[in-house]
């Protein structure tokens, strides 16, 4: 890895989003690969119901703390964007291959040094070089939206947790937040690398101009369609909970990857949509 790898426009531009903070100060702090990692340790997302419930999550303000969250990072990297009078790069629309403009080179002096420490002992656990270990699992990722999530719906997509049917019948943002959570996560371990951790996925343009800009246009939409519906918590960044010791929080994913990459094997793309 060398401090002159050749890098798309978007993650040079993304780099010196990050440096300014990333639109985390709101957050009190200038470190947004922390900032967001810390926001995921304080809100873990919740476990759907074994059995369809059609109030599931509705009186969860994780739903919409995960929404608004992210609504906010993509609009602070587009007001960023502005202000260097630079134009968006292309978008993905997640079916296809991710557009070379969006590529994601590896570089470990793009984080800030205590996750660079954590970067070298993490992969070099599972035997990896830190590029390796941050690559990307497969460029061509395929997925398919549920049809659930669009206003008209589709012939039998149904969520799994809720049953409903299309975009306006999810019952507030609270409950539609909680049901994307979970092809949310699918994404991103689908495409693997920076994007499987929270103190990293951020360093990848895919984060922004993919992943999480599609999930703030549903969320978007949806709120056109329902504006009485979202459920606003009293302050939108502040911990629900006390914070996570961050060493276990980091064994605990570390251990979720190890079962991630030998799940993968058996699995193929197909089985990987969402």
């Amino acid at each position: 890895m060398t401090a002159h790898a050749q890098i798309s426009r978007a993650q040079a531009l993304l780099e010196m989003f990050h440096t300014q903070g990333g639109g985390h100060h709101g957050m009190g702090h200038s470190n947004p690969f922390q900032a967001h990692a810390d926001w995921h340790a304080r809100h873990v997302a919740p476990l759907g119901p074994e059995e369809p419930n059609g109030k599931w999550g509705s009186d969860l303000p994780f739903g919409t703390l995960f929404l608004e969250m992210h609504h906010e990072m993509v609009m602070a990297l587009q007001h960023f964007y502005k202000e260097q009078r630079e134009p968006f790069p292309p978008e993905w629309d997640l079916i296809g291959p991710i557009p070379e403009e969006l590529s994601y080179t590896p570089r470990l002096e793009a984080f800030p040094a205590d996750i660079r420490a954590a970067l070298v002992e993490r992969s070099g656990s599972f035997g990896m070089s830190v590029d390796a270990f941050l690559s990307r699992n497969n460029p061509a990722n395929g997925f398919q939206l549920p049809p659930h999530y669009t206003l008209s719906g589709g012939s039998g997509s149904k969520d799994k947790y809720t049953n409903v049917s299309r975009l306006g019948d999810f019952l507030n943002t609270n409950q539609l937040g909680c049901c994307m959570a979970m092809p949310h996560a699918a994404w991103h371990e689908r495409i693997g690398g920076a994007m499987l951790f929270a103190d990293t996925s951020i360093a990848d343009p895919i984060f922004y101009w993919g992943v999480h800009l599609t999930i703030d246009r549903i969320y978007q939409t949806y709120l056109k369609v329902k504006p009485n519906e979202k459920d606003w918590p009293h302050i939108l960044m502040a911990p629900t909970g006390p914070p996570m010791d961050r060493a276990q929080y980091r064994k605990e994913r570390e251990e979720d990857l190890r079962r991630l990459r030998s799940f993968e094997k058996g699995l193929t793309a197909h089985q990987y949509r969402v």
